[in-house]
């Protein structure tokens, strides 16, 4: 089994090898990524956990079940680990309904560094925005932080950075949202090219109105990037995750200098 970072999985899709399992985590997964795994893995391991937690749930992909795959599909929980959905007011929400994932199971951390308790009730809450399938899938939309709110329209950062990462060009993608007086804020997509590619604004731009859901006509408000920027490669972390908010901090700056 080997790991591997979610922005990583697309560079290895033409390699000259193959595993009996790829595992990757710390971010949703598309359909994308796992098709560009399962071309070097006889298998594709989504898992989804914390630092306080480390694993809560997990789903295994093969060509034979991709067709399962949803957008933002997390799996189920592993034994031992309970989850649940709630909304603004703590009380549990239907199957199918969006809400807040709170988890909990015996591998809990329980307290934070300084001694303050990380639970509520025993159960541990998160940002993260999902939501439970009948067949008890764990799907998440995002974080409650990872929208954009444009006009008065929230827009998942996740869903269009996956349309976004399907053009042949682009390696990885980061979406920010840059502030804006008249709209509140715009949506601005960062990303780096793969090997002998040029980076085309307009070209991009095209892909995206023709690859993504156009605008509602009651809000007319459109999740197609007002910026494209091109980024030699992305400032990361310490876990090897991108570094959005420097990320954002640089995109904000050349788009001051336009």
């Amino acid at each position: 089994m080997v790991g591997v970072a979610p922005q990583d999985v697309k560079r290895l899709s033409d390699r000259d090898f193959r595993v009996p399992t790829l595992l990757s985590s710390g971010d949703m997964i598309t359909r994308d990524t796992i098709e560009n795994a399962l071309k070097v893995a006889d298998s594709f391991l989504v898992v989804y956990g914390s630092t306080e937690s480390f694993t809560v749930s997990y789903k295994v992909f093969t060509l034979e079940n991709i067709s399962e795959h949803q957008q933002g599909m997390l799996g189920r929980p592993v034994a031992g680990t309970e989850i649940k959905i709630v909304d603004e007011e703590k009380r549990v929400v239907d199957i199918g309904k969006t809400g807040y994932l709170y988890f909990r199971s015996k591998h809990i951390v329980k307290t934070h560094l300084d001694g303050t308790s990380c639970l509520e009730n025993g159960w541990y809450p998160t940002s993260d925005v999902c939501y439970l399938t009948e067949d008890g899938d764990l799907i998440m939309v995002g974080r409650s932080t990872d929208f954009i709110k444009k006009c008065t329209v929230k827009l998942s950062i996740k869903l269009i950075e996956d349309y976004i990462g399907r053009h042949p060009s682009v390696d990885a993608v980061v979406v920010v949202p840059i502030p804006d007086q008249a709209v509140g804020e715009r949506v601005c997509a960062c990303v780096t090219l793969r090997p002998d590619h040029e980076f085309n604004e307009v070209e991009l731009k095209k892909f995206c109105t023709e690859t993504m859901p156009h605008p509602d006509v009651f809000d007319c408000v459109s999740m197609h990037p007002d910026y494209i920027l091109y980024f030699p490669s992305f400032p990361l972390l310490a876990s090897g995750k991108f570094d959005k908010k420097t990320i954002a901090s640089l995109a904000l700056k050349k788009i001051s200098k336009m």
